[in-house]
C-alpha cells in the first residue's frame, strides 16, 4: 500500500503537467509555459519524476529544520532564564533584558512563540469595558434643550449691550 503524500496546487499542477510530458500530449516547450520554468528544470523535474514518481516533485526540504534557525542551547538557555529570573515579564521586555544583561540578541516575536511553546505564555488578551453609552432619546430633537445662556464674560462694560446668547 502506499504513502500518503500532502502536496501543495502548485506540486499537483506538476504532476498533471508531467503526466501529459510522460504521454506526449505536450511537448517540452508548452511544459516551460505551463509551470512558468526553465526548459532545464522541466527536464530536471521530468527525470526525477520518472526515478521516484509523484514523491520525487514534493519539495526536498519539507520537514526539515530551516537552516536560519536558532541551536536548541540558545532556545533552552532563554526558556531556562526565563523561569528563573524573568517570569513576570512580557516577551518584549525579556527581549530587551536579554540583550542589556545577558548579550543574546533574539527577535521578541521568536521569544514570543517560543514561550508559547513551551506553555509559560498565554495568548488571551485582556477584554476592556466597553465605554458606557448614553441612553437614546425617545422622539427626534429631544436633545436639543429650549435652554439659554447669556455669556457675558470678558466683555467691556460698552459691549455688554450687545449680549451672546446661546442656545
Amino acid at each position: 500500500m502506499g504513502k500518503n503524500l500532502t502536496m501543495s496546487k502548485k506540486e499537483i499542477k506538476r504532476i498533471k503537467v508531467m503526466e501529459k510530458l510522460e504521454s506526449e500530449e505536450l511537448t517540452v516547450k508548452e511544459a516551460t509555459e505551463i509551470l512558468s520554468i526553465s526548459e532545464r528544470q522541466v527536464y530536471r523535474i521530468k527525470k526525477r519524476y520518472h526515478r521516484q514518481g509523484a514523491e520525487g516533485l514534493i519539495h526536498q526540504l519539507r520537514g526539515r529544520k530551516s537552516n536560519r534557525g536558532y541551536p536548541e542551547e540558545i532556545k533552552e538557555k532563554v526558556i531556562k532564564l526565563y523561569r528563573s529570573i524573568y517570569k513576570d515579564f512580557g516577551p518584549t521586555l525579556f527581549t530587551e533584558k536579554l540583550e542589556e544583561l545577558h548579550k543574546i540578541k533574539i527577535d521578541h516575536e521568536t521569544i514570543r512563540r517560543w514561550l508559547r511553546e513551551n506553555g509559560e505564555i498565554t495568548s488571551t488578551r485582556r477584554s476592556r469595558r466597553h465605554r458606557k453609552k448614553r441612553e437614546r432619546k425617545s422622539t427626534i430633537g429631544a436633545r436639543c434643550y429650549n435652554l439659554t445662556e447669556v455669556h457675558t464674560i470678558g466683555l467691556k462694560a460698552e459691549q455688554r449691550s450687545a449680549v451672546c446668547y446661546m442656545q
